[in-house]
């Protein structure tokens, strides 16, 4: 399985690389490990920014 970094996911998903640590940290990105002081990322396991955003608007939504 190839693993990418927060920054390279940050990238496919438009969002900041902390929020992609956040993600990691709460399990929302299945399969992530944490090596040392970095988290490891499945490749196959990034949403596309269009998911990501669909989600954040559903998230919203919800929040009213």
């Amino acid at each position: 399985m190839d693993y990418i970094s927060c920054e390279s996911a940050a990238k496919k998903m438009g969002v900041s690389a902390r929020r992609i640590q956040q993600m990691c940290k709460q399990k929302e990105i299945v399969g992530a490990i944490k090596d040392g002081r970095n988290w490891l990322i499945p490749d196959n396991a990034i949403l596309s920014p269009k998911t990501h955003l669909i989600k954040q608007d559903i998230d919203i939504i919800n929040v009213k």
